[in-house]
């Protein structure tokens, strides 16, 4: 951190993680009680499938992150 740079400064980012899967029949999400662990997951970021999150060089941020899952863990 510079000498210029205060914990308040610093800007904080949020990432929710989270795993779903496609009813390939209905072509929806299949509930979280009923996903089956032996087959593929979509991870989500924010409910974002692959996101880019943009850092600047040199900027410092606090990433929260939270597992917000109920079946899988990262």
């Amino acid at each position: 951190l510079g000498s210029s740079t205060t914990a308040a400064s610093i800007p904080e980012v949020f990432l929710a993680l989270k795993d779903l899967q496609i009813d390939n029949s209905s072509s929806s999400a299949v509930p979280s009680t009923l996903i089956d662990l032996s087959m593929p997951t979509i991870r989500t970021v924010n409910g974002i499938v692959n996101p880019t999150i943009s850092v600047q060089p040199n900027q410092v941020q606090l990433w929260r992150v939270a597992n917000i899952g109920a079946n899988l863990f990262y």
